[in-house]
């Protein structure tokens, strides 16, 4: 968390020293340049189509403390969009992919470090009387596109944690398969009402509230669970399938704080109400809050120039029912940028 803090801080503050030195001299905001940063959405369709590429490469030779040889991380993501908008009618859509690959001098076999794969759509009806809010209708799908694997220089021993008093010898290996492609897989459904709070040309606020569902199949899957205090002995044990219903909430922040800096906040919660269709083992004695589902995301750009940006982004994910703690990912990249449109 300490280093998440600190790398924003330094993200504003290069923002802002970037703002001082290209920003205008300030000018009165007439009607006409209010009614512009209030623009909404035009209709007809929007698409959106952006594929990135990241390289990291250093070396190290005869440095006291650290191995011989090469480090190199490849990464590649993709973000597309297709909106759609007719009067009080607004369907979003939204497909994105962001995987990479590392190979370290301790570990020479390039390893997956990240691989996630999202579809999402929604739809908006906003009222006639009210155009902030109205009810809306989504859903959702998240699994990773590659097989996970835990990778060691040497073999390892695994055993399955079967009980608390029982393990089970699954062999030695050096490279152990966790998950399948494509699993875990979760999806959700919801529909509510939304409420806009802030609709402007640079910055957006949105609110939801309704009822929804998650799903979250893992089936023959494992996670680690390993004990620091056994010897050349990695422990696991299995991935729980979990599905519940009950209230979905959630808000989406955006916006720009100069011409070349934007910002996204982005929060999924959902409590579950009564019995859950098919609960999982990992928080069997949870309250109803302990068993909320949150997805948080939080992410800042900045142009570097037309085709390269640099990027920190900071995930975290709670599912009780799976896994009773936070799943935490954060990074900061140097993304080469084709915009296709």
């Amino acid at each position: 968390m300490k280093v998440a803090f600190i790398i924003i801080l330094i993200f504003f503050n290069l923002s802002l020293a970037m703002a001082q030195d290209t920003a205008p001299a300030p000018v009165t905001i007439t009607d006409a340049k209010q009614a512009d940063t209030n623009k909404k959405l035009k209709d007809g369709w929007h698409p959106k189509l952006k594929i990135k590429t990241n390289l990291s490469l250093g070396s190290s030779q005869s440095v006291i403390g650290q191995t011989d040889g090469d480090s190199k991380t490849l990464g590649a993501s993709i973000d597309a969009g297709l909106d759609f908008k007719s009067g009080r009618n607004e369907w979003r859509q939204e497909l994105k992919f962001s995987g990479a690959t590392t190979s370290t001098p301790t570990l020479p076999r390039f390893v997956k470090s990240s691989d996630e794969l999202g579809y999402s759509t929604i739809y908006l009806r906003s009222l006639a009387s009210y155009p902030h809010v109205g009810p809306y209708a989504r859903a959702e799908a998240k699994t990773s596109a590659f097989k996970g694997e835990n990778v060691t220089a040497q073999a390892k021993t695994y055993l399955y944690k079967l009980n608390e008093t029982t393990n089970i010898n699954l062999g030695s290996y050096e490279v152990f398969r966790l998950t399948d492609p494509f699993v875990p897989l979760t999806t959700k459904e919801a529909m509510g009402f939304f409420y806009k709070a802030i609709e402007r040309e640079n910055t957006s606020l949105e609110f939801r509230l309704g009822y929804g569902a998650i799903q979250v199949k893992t089936k023959d899957q494992y996670r680690l669970d390993d004990d620091s205090n056994t010897v050349n002995v990695i422990e696991v044990t299995s991935l729980e399938s979990a599905s519940q219903s009950g209230v979905e909430y959630g808000f989406v922040f955006k916006g720009k704080w100069n011409e070349t800096s934007e910002y996204s906040f982005v929060g999924d919660f959902l409590t579950p109400l009564g019995v859950e269709i098919d609960s999982g083992k990992e928080c069997e004695d949870c309250s109803t809050l302990e068993l909320t589902n949150i997805d948080l995301k939080f992410s800042l750009t900045s142009k570097v120039n037309s085709w390269a940006t640099v990027s920190y982004e900071y995930k975290a994910l709670k599912q009780p029912e799976v896994l009773d703690q936070f799943q935490i990912q954060h990074g900061l990249v140097l993304n080469f940028i084709y915009d296709v449109f």
